[in-house]
């Protein structure tokens, strides 16, 4: 993994995309394994499509996908390399909101951001790790070595992992936030049935993980929605939205709700940025 970060590093930030096409390839029986996968998720959101045109945009997807994981391995091998530069370039000209504001809410006051499966998406807690102790909720992956590299990417990058199929997790989360730090959770999966909602995304039902708004309550935190945009030479934090503030009555359902609704709205603006990939319907792919 530490040879492919230090590649990486040397080809570049701008240049990721064009050289993707050889991950593209290396990559492409995995998706291959995962392509009936990827139709049925995009008939579901796009059923006007045909398969032509599902393919098209599934390939296009992936290829996406392969650029996302290029960026996080290419940010680690800057990062080791040079960390003081590396920082400074993420902090600064490498990652801007699209309102400074909100940045500076959330890095003074912390919180809980929500966000999905876009982009390069791993950006925003790595951002927020800069600043702030920042924890991501997760749940660990049944390959031990993939597995283990996770975790030494995400402790490349500062964060602080929570795997919500350890005990401590929650504690630990709280923890985080009364110290003003930040939250992520990836809002567009579940993490099982406790504290699910069920949401509506692309028409059809789907489940979230609801004991995020229970959480925020717990510790008087904002909400909030961030999604990343990769441009040519830097990341963009857009499609950010305060979701709920302490006190407010609003049922968790909804929040989640208006969440999916904004993520849907991103996909719809930018569909091959979304992860495909992954069992986003579970219920209805068990029918």
């Amino acid at each position: 993994m530490r040879w492919l970060c230090r590649i990486l590093d040397r080809i570049g930030f701008k240049a990721l995309p064009r050289w993707s096409w050889i991950f593209v390839w290396i990559l492409s029986p995995f998706y291959l394994l995962r392509r009936d996968q990827v139709r049925r998720n995009l008939k579901r959101a796009f059923p006007e499509l045909d398969l032509t045109g599902i393919d098209a945009l599934g390939w296009r997807s992936f290829r996406s996908t392969v650029v996302s994981l290029m960026d996080v391995l290419w940010w680690c091998g800057w990062h080791s390399r040079d960390p003081e530069k590396a920082r400074r370039w993420f902090a600064g000209e490498g990652v801007r909101f699209s309102d400074d504001s909100i940045r500076e809410a959330l890095v003074r006051n912390g919180g809980i951001v929500c966000t999905g499966h876009f982009s390069t998406f791993p950006v925003i807690p790595q951002y927020f790790a800069l600043f702030k102790p920042t924890g991501v909720f997760l749940k660990k992956v049944k390959n031990p070595f993939i597995q283990s590299r996770l975790d030494w990417l995400l402790r490349s990058m500062g964060v602080i992992p929570l795997y919500v199929d350890e005990k401590g997790a929650l504690k630990r989360a709280v923890e985080i936030l009364q110290e003003e730090g930040i939250v992520v959770v990836l809002l567009d999966q579940h993490f099982g049935r406790k504290g699910r909602v069920e949401v509506e995304f692309f028409g059809h039902r789907a489940f979230s993980a609801g004991g995020v708004v229970e959480l925020a309550r717990k510790v008087e935190k904002e909400i909030w929605a961030c999604l990343v945009k990769r441009r040519e030479d830097h990341f963009e934090i857009t499609y950010v939205r305060r979701l709920s503030s302490p006190g407010m009555a609003v049922e968790g359902q909804k929040i989640v709700q208006d969440f999916t609704n904004l993520l849907e709205r991103a996909i719809m603006d930018s569909p091959e940025d979304w992860l495909w990939l992954h069992r986003r319907w579970k219920d209805l792919d068990k029918r």
